[in-house]
C-alpha cells in the first residue's frame, strides 16, 4: 500500500476520533489573528539547523500564513521530532502530537 493511503487512513481516523471527543480539527488554522488560545513561549535554539527536506515539509505546513492541519510523514531518523517542534514554535500555542510509540513520547518528553 502506498503512503499517500496510510496518511489518508491516519488523517481520516484521527479526524472522526476528534469529532467523536467534540475536539474537531481545523483544515486550516489562522494562528496569528486566534485571541482565543494563549500564546506559549517556545523557541529553538539559533543553532537548530534544518534539513532540506525538514524545511519543504513546514512549507507544505505553513504555505499560506496559516498552519494546515496535517500529518508528518518521514522515514524512521529523519527528524520528523524536529520539524514538529520547529511547527509547534512557529504557532506559538499548544499543540497535540499523537505518536505511533512509545519511544516517538519519549522523544517528545525530553
Amino acid at each position: 500500500m502506498s503512503c499517500d493511503y496510510h496518511v489518508t487512513l491516519i488523517t481520516c481516523t484521527c479526524t472522526c476520533r476528534c469529532i467523536e471527543l467534540e475536539y474537531p480539527l481545523l483544515a486550516k488554522y489562522d494562528f496569528h489573528n486566534d485571541t482565543v488560545n494563549p500564546d506559549i513561549n517556545i523557541d529553538l535554539k539559533p543553532t537548530t539547523i534544518l534539513r532540506p527536506y525538514q524545511g519543504k515539509s513546514l512549507r507544505k505546513m505553513f504555505g499560506n500564513g496559516r498552519a494546515r492541519s496535517g500529518v508528518i510523514v518521514l522515514p524512521c531518523d529523519a527528524g520528523k521530532t524536529l520539524v514538529g517542534v520547529m511547527a509547534a514554535s512557529t504557532v506559538r500555542k499548544c499543540c497535540m502530537v499523537l505518536c505511533t510509540s512509545a519511544v516517538a513520547v519519549e522523544q517528545w518528553w525530553s
